[in-house]
């Protein structure tokens, strides 16, 4: 999830805000990015709300 650092940066969210706002703790956002962890299904979806942009399960 490489693109979602440059998302989240775009969006104005940092690492502090993005995890507030969809309620995972904030070191789990570095592990998004870096694609040691992968988001689960309701993550993935509440990234997708918050960072305005469609949430599709393909």
């Amino acid at each position: 999830m490489k693109w979602f650092k440059t998302i989240r940066e775009n969006s104005d969210l940092s690492r502090e805000k993005l995890p507030q706002k969809i309620g995972v703790e904030r070191s789990l956002i570095s592990k998004f990015e870096t694609e040691s962890v992968r988001p689960s299904h309701d993550t993935a979806k509440a990234i997708a709300e918050v960072l305005g942009f469609e949430f599709s399960q393909d």
